[in-house]
């Protein structure tokens, strides 16, 4: 056992660097019948999710908010169900909100209504109790989202989001409230007959916030859709508006969070084109300067099509050591997708103030359990130690869990075990595949095709030493390598391209 954890240790020294922190975890919660995570944050070492559950012990059961409160390890320390005072279904989305922090210790965020056609605002301490409910009715409008929710140095709250009207379209919206929840104000952004909503909004200074999210004559119709940036002071009136009609590509803005040189740091969706599946739509990142000037957009990850599933981000935070961390779900790189591939479900990407990818990771269920739908990160937050923490719904056989995971400030979930890719995987490229493995005598490895020169395929054992190298030649995405002469043991697998690792690296064993 000495031998194997020295062996285990060699590998985590020659291929990634982690920081002393708590073991990672990946876990998967399942107290009540149909539970989901929705939205994650950390604060104070302690881990907070707020998602949905059926409580079974009550006839009808109704769909109620369940808030989760673990330690770093993600044991469960508190946990409590919510039900609507009137009986109506509380319900809360990942693709729509988050959880914020006030000033004064508790924890804001906005769950639906089904029973009553209304939304609310809903506060939390730290013990999980309900500080205060303010609810707001959606009036003639068909439904409402609160996608961003700021707080105001009165105590109060604007609201962003955006709401379908009588005729269909949508408007993006602002609701200010006061401390106790009045309405102050609530106001529309765009024409009636036209299309625009809010996804994101980001406090600049006491008078000015930036509303990020998409503006056209038909957001169904993805040729008519530009991403858009909104100036609006505090009473609501908008000063200033960027539409990235010069930028056709870019389809929304999701997040914004402030740059160290006083601009902004998104990101969002862009087109890449249409082809028999549909609309391929891509991440991408972007800077804007304080002028609301872009800087650069870079696309990042696979695509998704309308009939290929989702990927996009749903939480952006900033990092302590000044980066920026991604976190939401993204589709596999297979083409096809296969259910079954590992490249797939919850998304984190790290990249920094320029645009640098530094790690990325995907994750679905825990080993030995079997993904069998849907797994997001709605939420994402960091420890004291650095490690991040990353949660939201989970789908296993066929029944939703709440699902959260730990890992290193370097995307490692076990640092001999490292599935974080530390540099940038472009569209084309995909996870190497291995089989068999473990192997024998030899393996076979596939690998995205690559119309450059000097690519190969390289192996390298536990202290970090190359032990084989093999050129591929243009066009080959398949390559056969021979183990016979290799002792037992565990192997590191790049593909390289010049001098660059371009996809995933891999363990590989080797055994006799």
């Amino acid at each position: 056992m000495a031998a194997k954890t020295i062996f285990l240790t060699l590998i985590a020294l020659a291929f990634v660097t982690c920081v002393a922190a708590q073991p990672g975890f990946n876990k998967v919660f399942h107290q009540y019948a149909s539970e989901r995570f929705s939205f994650l944050t950390v604060d104070k070492e302690k881990i907070y999710c707020v998602g949905t559950a059926y409580d079974t012990s009550i006839n009808p059961s109704p769909l109620q908010i369940h808030l989760v409160k673990l330690d770093t390890n993600g044991n469960i320390l508190l946990s409590k169900l919510y039900k609507d005072s009137l009986d109506g279904y509380l319900s809360t989305d990942y693709s729509s909100g988050s959880i914020l922090k006030t000033t004064k210790g508790n924890f804001l965020f906005a769950p639906a209504v089904f029973g009553r056609a209304s939304l609310q605002l809903l506060q939390f301490n730290e013990n999980l109790d309900i500080v205060s409910i303010f609810e707001y009715p959606l009036d003639n409008n068909f439904a409402e989202f609160y996608d961003q929710i700021v707080e105001m140095p009165d105590g109060g709250f604007m609201i962003a989001g955006a709401a379908q009207r009588p005729n269909y379209k949508q408007d993006g919206f602002i609701r200010r409230v006061d401390q106790f929840g009045n309405v102050l104000y609530f106001k529309y952004y765009g024409k009636y007959n036209k299309d625009e909503n809010f996804r994101c909004l980001l406090k600049i200074d006491n008078n000015r916030y930036l509303a990020g999210g998409s503006a056209g004559p038909d957001l169904s119709n993805i040729y008519d859709i530009h991403a858009g940036l909104w100036v609006i002071d505090s009473n609501g009136l908008v000063t200033k508006t960027w539409i990235a009609t010069q930028y056709p590509d870019l389809l929304t803005i999701m997040g914004l969070l402030p740059a160290s040189d006083g601009g902004f740091m998104a990101h969002g969706r862009r087109l890449l084109g249409v082809d028999a599946q549909g609309s391929r739509v891509q991440c991408c990142i972007m800077k804007f300067d304080s002028t609301l000037q872009l800087q650069w957009i870079k696309g990042i990850g696979p695509y998704s099509s309308d009939n290929l599933g989702i990927t996009a981000f749903f939480d952006m935070i900033q990092t302590p050591d000044g980066n920026y961390l991604l976190a939401g779900q993204r589709r596999p790189y297979d083409n096809p997708p296969t259910v079954n591939s590992d490249d797939w479900g919850g998304w984190l990407y790290k990249f920094s103030p320029e645009g640098d990818s530094i790690w990325a990771r995907a994750d679905n269920a825990p080993a030995g359990l079997k993904p069998t739908g849907t797994f997001i990160y709605g939420g994402v937050g960091v420890l004291s130690s650095g490690s991040v923490v990353a949660g939201g719904p989970g789908d296993i056989d066929d029944l939703f869990h709440g699902w959260v995971v730990k890992v290193s400030a370097d995307g490692c979930l076990d640092s001999a075990f490292c599935l974080a890719t530390s540099v940038y995987t472009p569209l084309e490229e995909k996870a190497l595949q291995i089989a068999p493995n473990p192997a024998n005598e030899y393996v076979n490895i596939t690998f995205p095709a690559c119309a450059q020169e000097h690519a190969r395929l390289c192996l390298y054992n536990a202290l970090g030493v190359l032990v084989q190298e093999v050129a591929i030649p243009e066009g080959e995405t398949s390559h056969t390598l021979a183990l016979q002469h290799l002792p037992p043991g565990w192997y590191m697998v790049c593909w390289v391209v010049d001098t660059r690792v371009r996809a995933r690296a891999r363990l590989v064993h080797v055994g006799r």
